[in-house]
């Protein structure tokens, strides 16, 4: 069974309420065009945190309270009842775009006005210190887009078990192929492995590979977005915790098992449900 969400919204700008709580039916007409966008980010971050990070199902949590921040350069959404923050591109007429990243803290537990409050200590609406050069090089964020532009409380009505729907496209799995071979041919280019992929769904924020390198690692390399939602190889996890954890929800969801050979193009096959190894 899919979740399906009502959301009940008051708008605020700064500290200033505009409109006050209203009804699922009865949104405030500036936010109506935007409704199924609101629905569709809260509800896929909360979808891929609950197969991908949880240990327990989100199984009918009537009412979770989410707090929206809009910023210059995206939308932040906390939801404090998960300690989860969810992070996306602007989309059009103010509404949010595809994911960029879903994030667990204890700091963002408790209300979402804390919630909020810890973002903002972690990321302050000001020069940060790769500004000033108090930090590694990386690139300077302005004081515009780390300052909160507008604030949406949305009360989500979650129902049904866990499920990650969404399945990748040829397209899909060979754009993920290509930044997984790229990644290990700059780090391993003398080498053969194979790399086992689950079935992602194309808009995850974050894709996780099991890699295994023939006289090398094997871990689970993350594949992440940019700040411009672009697919990017990031670090490979090698703690065998880590390992465990996210190899058994891969292989739940096996999609397909591809290998490379030195200085050979990979090899590329399917993965049937006969086909991945015994757990062990």
């Amino acid at each position: 069974m899919k979740r399906r969400a009502s959301i009940r919204v008051s708008w605020a700008l700064g500290i200033i309420t505009v409109a006050t709580l209203a009804s699922p039916a009865y949104l405030p007409a500036q936010l109506e065009p935007a409704r199924a966008s609101f629905e569709r980010a809260v509800l896929r971050g909360i979808s891929w945190y609950d197969y991908w990070i949880s240990d327990l199902a989100v199984t009918n949590r009537d009412d979770i309270t989410v707090r929206a921040v809009r910023f210059r350069a995206q939308w932040v959404f906390f939801v404090p009842s998960l300690r989860v923050v969810i992070k996306a591109l602007p989309g059009a007429n103010k509404s949010p775009g595809s994911l960029l990243s879903v994030e667990e803290s204890v700091l963002f537990g408790g209300s979402p006005e804390s919630a909020l409050d810890n973002y903002l200590r972690i990321f302050p609406p000001g020069p940060g210190p790769e500004c000033l050069g108090y930090a590694p090089p990386r690139p300077c964020v302005s004081t515009d887009e780390r300052r909160p532009l507008e604030q949406l409380d949305l009360e989500v009505t979650v129902s049904g078990g866990s499920q990650h729907a969404g399945e990748p496209t040829t397209d899909d799995q060979i754009a993920v192929q290509a930044i997984a071979l790229a990644w290990v041919m700059r780090f391993y280019p003398r080498s053969t492995g194979s790399i086992e992929m689950p079935a992602f769904a194309p808009w995850d924020p974050t894709v996780y590979l099991y890699l295994s390198v023939s006289g090398g690692p094997n871990g689970i390399l993350v594949l992440g977005r940019d700040p411009d939602g672009q697919c990017v190889a990031g670090k490979l996890l090698e703690r065998e915790e880590s390992v465990a954890h996210y190899r058994h929800r891969i292989r739940d969801r096996l999609g397909a098992r591809f290998s490379w050979e030195f200085a050979r193009s990979p090899t590329f096959r399917s993965a049937s449900p006969a086909e991945p190894e015994p757990r062990r």
